[in-house]
């Protein structure tokens, strides 16, 4: 089992290359993602890892590379568990624990991004039911590290 700085690390890995691939980001060439190939995509993110993933000691990682809205390239580098010597794959689970709260961060602000969410919306008006207590409590506060309202006296 990773340890909890391998852990951060894959997720950062996972994260960078989603934020790499999903939108209008410069490439190391200067070109707009939108318009390149899928094999030339595909390339860039297998030689990101390769290259980012002995800098960061990161053991494994499995990716696809998505272009729109349909895989494109999936695959996996390294090992999935380090004492076995077992190899990833596309398939391999990985347990990510309270990592769960970088991919909603990510998520949220890459709705943000999209303008599809603000982050200083009311939670509940995303809710059927919502409890009185919680009438204040913001998207933002959601993905805040504390988990507590911003606007909650202190």
């Amino acid at each position: 089992m990773p340890d909890a700085y391998t852990s951060v690390m894959i997720v950062k890995q996972v994260c960078l290359v989603a934020l790499f691939i999903s939108g209008p980001y410069a490439n190391s060439e200067g070109t707009d993602t939108a318009t390149q190939s899928e094999a030339a995509i595909s390339a860039q993110v297998s030689a990101y890892l390769q290259k980012t993933m002995p800098e960061s000691h990161t053991p494994g990682v499995s990716f696809a590379v998505v272009k729109d809205e349909r895989i494109v390239q999936d695959g996996a580098y390294g090992l999935a568990n380090v004492e076995t010597g077992a190899p990833t794959s596309p398939e391999t689970i990985y347990k990510v624990a309270s990592l769960r709260k970088a991919f909603l961060a990510a998520a949220t602000l890459m709705l943000v991004q999209d303008n599809k969410l603000q982050l200083d919306a009311k939670a509940c008006t995303f809710l059927e039911r919502c409890p009185e207590a919680w009438k204040e409590i913001t998207v933002l506060s959601t993905v805040d590290a504390h988990g507590r309202s911003r606007t909650r006296s202190r």
